[in-house]
């Protein structure tokens, strides 16, 4: 049987290390159980480094959130710099290379996150 290949169209190759998606994983189940709620949604930020074309994404930690009345995201930034200094002291060479959420489709809500 032949070996699937695909190539990204933005010419960038991404490795992405299975620690990401048990933490993924994680969060979801754990934001799930906690609210009891099956269509949860969750999101988080990515952290690896780049090399050239090469994006190594190694490790991953929860973002906190919340919906506004007006039915966009406030970001906790103190909670999000905290975590990103702390995870800098102890693995100085990972920088933040994306963020991840779950869900069915992207929406206002995530493309808001995006821009941030």
């Amino acid at each position: 049987m032949a070996e699937e290949s695909r190539e990204s169209t933005s010419g960038l190759e991404f490795k992405l290390h299975p620690l990401v998606l048990i933490n993924m994983s994680d969060h979801y189940t754990r934001t799930k159980v906690n609210t009891g709620n099956p269509a949860t949604k969750v999101m988080g930020i990515l952290l690896g480094s780049q090399a050239g074309r090469t994006v190594d994404i190694s490790n991953s930690f929860e973002m906190k959130y919340e919906l506004t009345a007006e039915g966009g995201v406030q970001i906790d930034s103190a909670f999000l710099l905290k975590k990103q200094e702390q995870y800098k002291q102890v693995f100085s060479k990972l920088d933040v290379v994306g963020w991840y959420t779950t869900g069915q489709e992207l929406g206002p809500q995530e493309m808001e996150v995006n821009k941030l």
